[in-house]
């Protein structure tokens, strides 16, 4: 008897052992979807709503700060949690742009960093009844406006007036285990970076003419004329402040011992927008100032 009873026992114990994992487990999940049930899934801004951080299965707390600043700490990795909420924010349905403090549209930013900052904006959309005032208008222009009939004297209730050519923003901050989210209404115009010329480029006898062409006085030399020194390019590209240069070495004619000696290297642009003086001792450069000089670029 007292064996049969013993036996039992082992059995519910083993049993209860078996199911604990799996009950903690299923308690954990329960909580997790508990807490990110109580996350706002979305941010108002007056008649406005903004799509939500939602760290996934994650259990941050959220901490409201001042008006519409959101902060949700205890994320195991928040620079991840930024980085797919802007790209949420910046997806066909957000309609968001990332963009830098005038609102020109820029880069994503590296979020693998440990800290962070990046902005995201949105235009808003002029309502209806605004463009339609303004058509209105266009197609009545040049008609006399009626004047309007007088009407008894009463108190108007004031309406706030929108604000024109705003954004909405999105300031996401991150730092270890914290991401903080601000939104808010900005004034302003969303646009895209200014385009870059195409860069303008020349022949190395284009560069080599070019320099012929300057007083010697203006590359620190000492002759009455150009004519006097031998120009040769020594080939190849150098860079200089991000602009690829062509070096040009300008040389004294020793008549006697028929050999030439170096008067100085310099480095032009190869857009022809700056001339450089190069210290082939120290690796350095100095800008060669041209402004009452600098003749005219062969065509």
């Amino acid at each position: 008897m007292n064996r049969h009873f013993k036996q039992a026992g082992m059995a519910l114990l083993l049993a209860a052992l078996l199911c604990l994992p799996s009950g903690c487990k299923k308690d954990k999940e329960e909580s997790a979807e508990e807490v990110n049930a109580n996350l706002p899934q979305e941010y108002t801004l007056g008649e406005i709503t903004i799509p939500a951080l939602t760290p996934g299965e994650e259990e941050p707390q959220l901490t409201l700060g001042e008006a519409k600043v959101f902060t949700y700490s205890g994320l195991v990795n928040s620079g991840a949690a930024a980085s797919s909420y802007a790209s949420k924010l910046t997806g066909e349905e957000g309609g968001f742009s990332i963009v830098d403090e005038e609102l020109v549209r820029t880069d994503r930013p590296d979020f693998t960093e440990a800290e962070g900052e990046v902005r995201l904006a949105k235009q808003n959309e002029v309502p209806e009844e605004e463009k339609e005032d303004k058509e209105d208008k266009k197609d009545g222009e040049g008609e006399e406006t009626p004047e309007p009939e007088p009407t008894p004297a009463s108190t108007p209730t004031p309406t706030p007036e929108p604000m024109r050519d705003s954004v909405q923003s999105v300031q996401i901050t991150w730092s270890e285990g914290t991401c903080t989210v601000r939104i808010e209404e900005a004034p302003g115009l969303i646009t895209d970076p200014p385009v870059k010329p195409a860069p303008v480029t020349m022949t190395l006898t284009e560069a080599l003419d070019y320099v012929k062409s300057l007083p010697p006085a203006a590359l620190g030399l000492t002759a009455a004329s150009m004519e006097d020194y031998q120009i040769y390019s020594e080939g190849g590209i150098v860079w200089v402040d991000d602009q690829t240069c062509i070096r040009i070495n300008v040389y004294e004619v020793d008549g006697e011992e028929h050999f030439n000696v170096l008067a100085g290297s310099y480095l032009l642009a190869n857009d022809k927008s700056h001339l450089y003086q190069l210290d082939d001792v120290t690796h350095s450069v100095i800008e060669v100032p041209l402004d009452d000089v600098l003749p005219e670029f062969p065509e």
